[in-house]
């Protein structure tokens, strides 16, 4: 005799809403969440690469403290940007614009 495991999900469950989705909005879901965990990536390997730059630049702690410091604030800054242009010109443009512009930059 076989027993199975049932879970129960209530309104009070913090993850209810998602199997309430469907296909199209988990795949969505999981893509947005790829593209937040690569940034998140991104920033992280910013923080191990800073003492090479200091080494490797000679510059102090306060300099690389103010690029870090750049860099998280011109990231605020341009997702702020970014949702005005949403509104404009709407969520899907801007974003392809936006990945245009990052993967033209990464390249350079």
């Amino acid at each position: 005799m076989s027993m199975q495991k049932t879970v129960v999900m209530n309104d009070h469950h913090p993850i209810a809403w998602f199997s309430e989705l469907q296909r199209r909005e988990k795949n969505t879901f999981w893509a947005c969440f790829g593209g937040w965990v690569l940034d998140a990536m991104d920033v992280q390997m910013f923080s191990f690469a800073i003492p090479a730059i200091i080494a490797v630049f000679a510059i102090t702690n306060a300099d690389a403290g103010l690029i870090g410091t750049a860099t998280l604030l011109t990231s605020a800054f341009g997702g702020w940007f970014a949702g005005a242009l949403s509104d404009r010109f709407g969520r899907v443009r801007t974003l392809q614009i936006t990945i245009a512009w990052f993967a033209v930059f990464t390249f350079l």
